[in-house]
């Protein structure tokens, strides 16, 4: 069970197993859903697909960027398959945004960046009550105490590229 319950608890993992014992879950997730990868891309309207970063699911959320040009995959930073239920609030506030229209348009580009497909992260995020974020080139920053010392670190970080004339982070 370990590959597919990750560093989970031995309670979650007994949870799964009665879960698979005791439904027709096992059936379900094995069975033909008739979801072939032609009937994938002919889903046209706007969709955001949300995976935990250290997901099992990743992987599939990786093959989906090439089937859904038209979507906002997002990667939520240090989160597991079950963080609908751990992080709830992540998940709703990415939901609000999508749902007031982050997607109207395409998804916006910065100057540079190549039309290849990604998952997006938000940059600034919580671990264990501190709040971090992360530059354009993936180099984490923190902890601070709170959001607004985070915010005033990456402006600070931004206008002093800025004047130096390199790319925004």
């Amino acid at each position: 069970m370990s590959p597919l319950m990750g560093n989970n608890s031995k309670r979650t993992a007994s949870q799964w197993l009665k879960l698979m014992e005791t439904t027709q879950a096992e059936k379900e997730l094995m069975g033909d859903d008739g979801l072939s990868l032609d009937s994938l891309r002919k889903l046209n309207f706007p969709i955001l697909a949300m995976y935990g970063e250290y997901s099992q699911a990743m992987s599939t959320g990786e093959q989906l960027l090439e089937v859904w040009s038209h979507a906002d995959f997002r990667r939520i930073r240090e989160a597991g398959h079950f963080f609908p239920i751990t992080r709830s609030s992540e998940l709703m506030e990415n939901c609000r945004r999508f749902w007031n229209g982050a997607l109207i348009n395409e998804l916006p580009r910065r100057k540079g960046d190549s039309d290849r497909r990604y998952f997006r992260s938000d940059r600034f995020f919580s671990r264990e009550g501190k709040r971090f974020f992360y530059t354009r080139e993936l180099i984490e920053n923190g902890p601070f105490d709170d959001f607004n010392e985070a915010k005033k670190c990456l402006w600070t970080q931004i206008i002093s590229k800025m004047d130096t004339g390199e790319h925004g982070l």
